[in-house]
This record gives C-alpha cells, sequence and structure tokens, in this order.
C-alpha cells in the first residue's frame, strides 16, 4: 500500500479475497484492510507487516517505524522439543516496536 513517494506498507498473509481498498482508494487508521490468514509455513492466522521503500515485497529495502499504541498480553516462546510455553502480560505500550514472540492487541 503506497503511502508516498517513498514509503509502502506490506500486509502479508492475508486471505485471498478479503482485500476491502481498491486501487486508488485512500485509507486512514482503523480502516479495515482484509482478514488474516494462513498462508506459507504457518499453522495459524498471522501477519507479517513491514514498511520499505518500494512497492516490491521481496527486493526492497524495509524502514523503520514505530506503532503509535498497543499492548503487550503475552510472550510465546517454544522449549527445544517444541513445546509452546505463552506467559501471560498486560504491558500498554506507545511508540515502540513489538519485539520477537509478543503476542499484541492493537485495540478497535
Amino acid at each position: 500500500m503506497k503511502i508516498d513517494d517513498d514509503r509502502y506498507a506490506l500486509y502479508a498473509h492475508i486471505q485471498q479475497g478479503s482485500v476491502i481498498p481498491q486501487v486508488g482508494d485512500e485509507i486512514s487508521a482503523g480502516d479495515p484492510i482484509g482478514e488474516l490468514g494462513s498462508t506459507g509455513n504457518s499453522s495459524a492466522p498471522h501477519l507479517h507487516f513491514g514498511i520499505q521503500e518500494t512497492a516490491d515485497a521481496f527486493g526492497s529495502n524495509c524502514v523503520p517505524y514505530v506503532i503509535d499504541e498497543y499492548t503487550v498480553t503475552g510472550t510465546a516462546a517454544f522449549s527445544a522439543d517444541g513445546e509452546l510455553t505463552v506467559t501471560d502480560q498486560n504491558s500498554p505500550q506507545e511508540q515502540t516496536f513489538p519485539l520477537m514472540n509478543y503476542i499484541v492487541d492493537f485495540g478497535e
């Protein structure tokens, strides 16, 4: 999704056929974009999101960004034998970026 001349938002693993905006539409924060999918090597719906310099999903440089606000609701960790452990948390965040294995709630 084009943000400006040198910034694009990448949303990966959106369910095919569920994308709402059409080419040329303007969207605002909070507007629905589509439904999470479970494509690729995945056992659950999830989203890969990034900001990058071009529209090329695989050949563009990523750029840093922060998220206005969200809550870390837990962390996930896999043991060597593949067992998943989830630790509950309630940690509101502002102007940061979620770390790997965070479980987050972006609110409504």
